[in-house]
């Protein structure tokens, strides 16, 4: 693999990992 898609694969990552997060946040402040 090339530095620039394991970049885009951590990206990726990353912005999921942030959105399952806050999805979490979110659930537990509602509950």
């Amino acid at each position: 693999m090339t530095a620039a898609v394991l970049a885009l694969l951590g990206s990726v990552l990353w912005g999921a990992a942030d959105y399952v997060g806050g999805v979490l946040s979110r659930t537990r402040t509602a509950i």
